[in-house]
């Protein structure tokens, strides 16, 4: 007795173009891939004398589709430096990002106590705003906001972001997949 099995035919060159390869799915992608990224510009000057840390205009906020990932934090500016002051005086200024989880108080990412930037300068002196830091402790799926916080360590003028709104200062989060 023989059997005879047969099958419907298909066209390979249809079913091929019936998937979708412009997006590769998010479960399939690499650790280490970036899975999404977002982005916050302000002009907007912050303004400190305070020895407490204190929060700036300079945020973004990101939504995280995986709870183990980890976020990279890219913080940037120009004329970062004292605010007032006479000629020969000087002030130690110091930038650290925080965070704050689906709309909490905001914590430091990490536990250094003159941030992750520091200054240096007399009057009418400027560095760039620099921060780039690796958040492994994210741990969440709701809505996160990176801040810049900033403080006086020293000296009597005030410290400063985006001075007299001359200029302006960006934040770019990323995912990364894990």
């Amino acid at each position: 007795m023989t059997v005879r099995i047969s099958k419907p035919e298909f066209n390979l060159r249809e079913k091929l173009s019936e998937l979708d390869y412009s997006r590769v799915p998010y479960e399939k992608m690499p650790p280490g891939s970036v899975i999404q990224s977002t982005y916050r510009k302000t002009s907007t000057q912050s303004i400190s004398t305070s020895t407490s840390w204190a929060g700036t205009d300079v945020y973004a906020t990101i939504y995280p589709r995986y709870a183990n990932s980890k976020m990279l934090i890219m913080a940037s500016g120009g004329m970062t430096g004292n605010s007032g002051g006479s000629e020969h005086s000087y002030v130690v200024g110091c930038f650290s990002i925080w965070r704050s989880i689906g709309g909490g108080d905001y914590v430091a990412v990490d536990d250094v106590d003159q941030g992750q930037q520091r200054y240096h300068l007399d009057a009418h002196k400027y560095v760039p705003l620099s921060i780039n830091f690796l958040d492994e402790r994210a741990g969440t799926t709701e809505y996160i906001t990176y801040k810049v916080y900033f403080k006086r360590a020293a000296g009597s003028s005030g410290v400063n972001t985006n001075r007299d709104s001359n200029n302006s200062s960006q934040m770019i989060i990323m995912e990364i997949k894990q």
